[in-house]
């Protein structure tokens, strides 16, 4: 529902950031623990992802990808 179909997370609950607040794709902020922390534990209105949803390699990757460029 937040993130819809495509993962993009420009539903109802990212209307309510700053219009000038980067994509997730595109913020140059974020670390792979910060991901890892986030996914594994939930953070305000989401909740945690379990190993079962997303594996650890899986993570892995996710977080390569949105941190890749960032430092």
């Amino acid at each position: 529902m937040c993130h819809a179909q495509g993962g993009m997370g420009t539903g109802l609950l990212a209307r309510r950031y700053p219009k000038d607040q980067a994509l997730l794709e595109q913020r140059r902020n974020l670390t792979p623990e910060l991901i890892r922390a986030v996914v594994r534990h939930g953070v305000g209105n989401m909740p945690r992802i379990s190993r079962a949803e997303v594996s650890d390699p899986q993570l892995a990757a996710i977080s390569a990808y949105l941190t890749q460029g960032a430092h």
